[in-house]
């Protein structure tokens, strides 16, 4: 296995990604459609770890990454709205929303640690293509 930068690359631009949107997770009340962009958010998640994990050639981690990206791409949308719609989130976190937030943080870190298959594909033209697209987002 290649020891390389690329498997930092991928912490980096989930952390990049993930953390200034973390908001927690609650049950229903106030902030039900933010809980449902972060649910919809970390079942896409989810659906990527278990596409990272079962990866056993470049074009099925390029699919996972893939499917990382779409969903990347919807969530920030959605978090920019709730962001406008919630602009008290940002100074601290209701408590009705502690449990979300801790959910999330362990799937983004069952996620990173899906990520370090990349490490063995680095060199693959396709994934670096959807690599480079990630990096892209407006975050």
């Amino acid at each position: 296995m290649k020891h390389s930068a690329f498997p930092a690359l991928a912490l980096l631009v989930l952390l990049l990604l993930c953390l200034p949107l973390a908001v927690p997770r609650a049950q229903e009340g106030r902030y039900a459609d933010l809980i449902q962009v972060f649910h919809d958010y970390m079942d896409a998640s989810e659906e990527v770890i278990k596409a990272l994990d079962e990866a056993q050639s470049a074009e099925e981690v390029t699919a996972a990454m893939r499917l990382f990206l779409e969903a990347t791409k919807t969530y920030l949308e959605r978090a920019e709205a709730m962001e406008e719609k919630y602009p008290e989130l940002g100074d601290e976190v209701p408590e009705e929303l502690e449990q979300l937030l801790e959910d999330f943080g362990e799937i983004m870190t069952r996620l990173n640690a899906a990520m370090v298959k990349l490490g063995d594909y680095q060199d693959d033209p396709e994934l670096l293509k959807v690599m480079e697209e990630i990096q892209n987002l407006q975050m």
